[in-house]
């Protein structure tokens, strides 16, 4: 997708979206409704290739962080946040991020693309599970941007290399869409 088309996207999905950005910012059941208003309209976003994953899972910024959970009305873990994401699309994933590593065909950084569910541990000491999960939305010629829940501000977008925490615990990239790339 061309930088063009991009901002074509965008524009068009902050026309959609305006409604809900346009009102001062709320608190309680007033911001719920924006949000499950933002929700429905994001719902009828056609999968029509990676980018809409990424598009979709945008919505969900600010949701708040809840220990299992993995609903925008309660609040999302990361791998309930994921899971979440793509059973929109039908597309089954594993509810616990230590079996994530399990799924899909593995990609490297550089090859990334929007869609994908990149990979870390959960601490420095173990690297070899996976205890924290999000799905990349966009990469530049030095790293990539992820989409994820975190415990205290709930879902946002973070930088690959930019975070040294999460760049400390990278542990990998799965592919569970098909493209042009992977069959």
């Amino acid at each position: 997708m061309t930088r063009f088309h991009k901002f074509i996207l965008s524009f068009l999905l902050l026309y959609i979206f305006q409604p809900c950005f346009s009102q001062e910012q709320n608190t309680g059941v007033d911001s719920l409704k924006i949000k499950a208003d933002s929700v429905k309209i994001a719902s009828k976003i056609k999968l029509e290739n990676s980018d809409s994953i990424s598009f979709y899972a945008q919505v969900f910024l600010g949701t708040p962080y809840k220990y299992a959970g993995n609903s925008p009305k309660t609040g999302f873990d990361c791998s309930g946040f994921v899971n979440f994401v793509f059973r929109k699309y039908n597309i089954s994933l594993p509810r616990s991020s230590k079996d994530f590593d399990k799924i899909g065909i593995e990609i490297s950084a550089d090859s990334c693309l929007p869609g994908d569910i990149v990979l870390f541990s959960r601490t420095l000491s173990n690297k070899t599970l996976t205890g924290h999960v999000g799905i990349v939305i966009g990469k530049d010629e030095n790293s990539f941007q992820f989409i994820h829940a975190t415990t205290r501000k709930g879902i946002i977008i973070d930088d690959y290399k930019k975070s040294k925490y999460f760049f400390e615990r990278f542990r990998g990239i799965r592919r569970v869409l098909k493209t042009e790339k992977s069959g």
